[in-house]
């Protein structure tokens, strides 16, 4: 099955990632032995070509069927170097004039494809949210526009989740604290798409009234 042109292989590092995968597409998940560890095997039985498996409807692009795509022991996207924000110097040679991602950790495991893709020209931080507290990545990041003097902000975070939303929040108060205006795009990932937000989307998910007035708005 390894040999299949049909398969993509998985180290056990990656199992959560390969699971959300079968839940999109029509594989069947194998755990086969592997030297001191598991590959999580994926293969789609009435395959007629190497890249079978279809992502499910509503699922657009090539990220939902990226896995099933990669051939067999095949290298996964090149993911950027592995830099914890807050173990970032602020005024790190690498700050200045540049185009700074700030994305969810988990990002590295569950959508890698998205990460690599979005961290292409930035110096990639990450941030976990359930570990690092909000006021230490807001107080980091408005010293780190100040010493630093990055150029740009991009946020990349996991939809849905009520840690990772935190780090929108952040840049935009670290901007308010430092009275500078740079460009921020907030991007988030949701079953494998990737969508734009507006500021003004990450501000009114600060505050209820204002969500629950636009909804009132449609009844």
């Amino acid at each position: 099955m390894l040999a299949a042109n049909c398969s993509w292989a998985a180290p056990v590092k990656e199992v959560s990632c390969a699971l959300r995968h079968a839940e999109l597409q029509e594989l069947v998940i194998t755990e086969v032995p592997h030297g001191s560890e598991f590959l999580y095997v994926g293969h789609a039985p009435s395959a007629k070509s190497p890249c079978p498996a279809k992502p499910s409807k509503g699922i657009k692009g090539p990220i939902a069927h990226y896995l099933a795509m990669r051939p067999s022991g095949g290298p996964g996207p090149k993911l950027p170097e592995l830099k914890h924000l807050l173990s970032t110097s602020v005024a790190a040679r690498a700050l200045r004039g540049a185009r700074v991602l700030l994305y969810s950790e988990c990002l590295r495991d569950e959508w890698p494809e998205v990460l690599a893709e979005e961290a292409k020209g930035h110096l990639a931080l990450c941030a976990c949210l359930e570990r690092d507290h909000v006021c230490h990545i807001t107080a980091k990041l408005a010293t780190m526009i100040i010493m630093g003097a990055p150029k740009a902000f991009k946020v990349l975070t996991v939809d849905g989740s009520p840690h990772c939303i935190q780090l929108h929040f952040a840049i935009g108060q670290a901007l308010r604290i430092t009275g500078r205006e740079l460009p921020v795009e907030h991007l988030v990932v949701e079953k494998g798409r990737l969508y734009k937000i507006e500021p003004a989307t990450v501000r009114a998910a600060r505050h209820l009234s204002e969500v629950q007035a636009l909804r009132d708005r449609k009844r």
